[in-house]
């Protein structure tokens, strides 16, 4: 049972004590023993827990008596009046399916009556589909490029929120890592409704048994109090084949359903059966009910499980076409999983300030954007969003004249030209190149900074003007000015060398350092033998007296 399951119980319970309303089913113990289900294999007495059913499932009915039962399934309240539909004749101790609930059913409890000539029963379920309102309540561009959508419902019973941004081509294939003990590598598996097809993406050498399986929570709601549960179901699974990556190559299987498979969230793991034994990996697809799946890996947010909010980020820094085009929230309500499909309204656009003679994007950050309010700059790009194209806007740097630009549609890139020069930083030590080292480029407007690369230059294509250049590299630094006669050129390549003192030299620091460390040595020995000096002089002096002899 995957994480959102852990939560359900808990989660519903929650809800559904705060607010309970008209779409909280109820029933009756009744006389007439009954039973439903997903599939004839799932149909269970009602006597404990009743189905929980959204858009696909199928509505199995049975009883467990003899005789014949008639049925009719009644639709929610439409104005004043419930819409019903009868079944006769139904065969007694027999599972018979009724028919498949779908998206334009309406939602909500609807009610089945059972009856024989001696007996009847009465059970209410309910049915929930993605008609749970959902809007844009923020967004947030950054200077990376990383747009921010967050949507808020407006229901108070979903719960267990995610959100996936796909653009004009949606992840349709899941990748997993192949386990050791089946011979390493990867394989990506391509999903298309009920067909999967395996592609090996290299670096396996190995022979394994391989098949995947999908599966899904089922709800159910307690026919005494408030308690929803989810039971994990397998709904289909593929023939087990005999593989190796690097033998078999791609090839093609189809799913085996045992459960009619509806739109929704689902597991899909891949099994991988080899030397090592069996290990199942697991993995989030969205089966959206028309087109490939989707992969949730490489797409989704998850919010707090009791959030009314989820937010999900996209980088414009990929492909326009994988820019979110649209928003698929995912959510729970009453344990069944459910998504909806949000367009995403505020359309994202770049336009890529390229230094003028050289192809590649302005270093410089200072730029001024006139005109446009949801922009962010970052590396020479301006990310922009909008309602309405096209957009008007005007583009400068300090140094630099204002330029309109016009970006006519979403989902593209326009290329500006700026006047600019390319400033190489060609940091040394010792006479040799030094990678690694942090070059900063600073004007009156600010800095911008990049590190030297293993030919130890550090490049920055910025506009012409005066700069000061600041180098550290392994605690040492170094200055260097330029004036704006070296720069003035558009489009010219200035060549700016950077010395580093070689490491362990004699800088003026270190022979200070030196001076004063050999100056304090040699007070302290002049000072030490002033000491002894007047120590001698302070102590008594003893004389040998020798006296002169005496005769007898």
């Amino acid at each position: 049972m995957g994480t959102r399951a852990l939560f359900s119980v808990l989660v519903v319970a929650t809800l559904l004590a705060l607010s309970v309303d008209a779409r909280t089913s109820s029933a009756q113990t009744p006389s007439l023993p009954i039973g439903l289900g997903f599939s004839q294999d799932t149909v269970a007495p009602v006597s404990s827990s009743i189905p929980v059913y959204a858009a696909g499932d199928q509505l199995w009915f049975r009883t467990y008596t003899t005789g014949v039962v008639n049925v009719t399934v009644y639709q929610p309240l439409s104005r004043g009046i419930a819409a019903g539909t009868g079944f006769s004749d139904i065969q007694g101790n027999t599972s018979v399916l009724l028919f498949t609930l779908a998206s334009t059913d309406p939602s909500g409890i609807w009610t089945l009556q059972a009856s024989t000539s001696a007996a009847q029963a009465s059970v209410q379920f309910s049915f929930v589909d993605d008609g749970s309102p959902a809007s844009l309540s923020g967004s947030d561009l950054s200077a990376g490029g990383q747009l921010a959508l967050t949507y808020a419902f407006t229901s108070g019973q979903v719960y267990d929120l995610a959100a996936c941004a796909v653009g004009s081509q949606p992840p349709a294939a899941a990748d997993f890592n192949v386990p050791p003990g089946a011979g390493g590598g990867r394989i990506s598996v391509a999903l298309d409704r009920d067909q999967l097809t395996v592609t090996p993406l290299g670096g396996g050498a190995g022979l394994f048994r391989f098949w995947m399986t999908l599966s899904q929570d089922y709800s159910y709601q307690s026919n005494v109090g408030l308690a929803v549960y989810t039971k994990e179901m397998q709904v289909a699974e593929t023939s087990p084949v005999e593989y190796s990556p690097d033998v078999n190559g791609s090839y093609t299987t189809a799913l085996q359903t045992e459960l009619p498979v509806r739109p929704g969230e689902f597991t899909l793991g891949a099994n991988f059966q080899g030397s090592g034994g069996l290990t199942t990996i697991d993995t989030t697809v969205l089966v959206t009910g028309t087109g490939p799946w989707i992969w949730m890996q490489g797409c989704s947010n998850a919010a707090n499980p009791l959030s009314d909010s989820v937010s999900v980020t996209s980088s414009l820094q990929t492909p326009t076409s994988e820019w979110p085009l649209d928003v698929y929230l995912v959510y729970d309500e009453l344990g069944a999983t459910l998504f909806s499909v949000v367009p995403v309204t505020v359309q994202p656009a770049a336009v890529v300030l390229e230094a003028g003679g050289f192809g590649s994007p302005l270093t410089d950050d200072q730029v001024n954007v006139q005109g446009s309010q949801s922009y962010a700059v970052g590396n020479g790009t301006i990310y922009l969003v909008g309602e309405n194209y096209p957009i008007q806007f005007t583009v400068s740097t300090p140094q630099t004249p204002p330029q309109l630009v016009e970006v006519s549609r979403p989902y593209s890139v326009t290329q500006v030209n700026v006047s600019a020069v390319s400033l190489v930083v060609q940091t040394s030590s010792g006479g040799a190149p030094v990678s690694g080292a942090l070059v900063t480029l600073k004007d009156f407007n600010g800095t911008v900074s990049a590190r030297s690369s293993v030919d130890g230059d550090a490049q920055f294509y910025v506009p012409p003007g005066e700069y000061s250049v600041l180098g550290t590299y392994d605690g040492r630094n170094a200055t260097l000015q330029l004036a704006g006669s070296e720069t003035s050129s558009a489009g010219q390549t200035v060549l700016v060398p950077m010395q580093f003192s070689a490491a362990g030299g004699t800088s003026s620091a270190y022979l200070l350092t030196v001076a004063l460390l050999v100056a304090i040595a040699f007070n302290a020995i002049v000072w030490t033998a002033v000491y002894l000096r007047r120590v001698r002089n302070a102590s008594p002096r003893s004389r040998l007296v020798r006296r002169p002899s005496q005769n007898p």
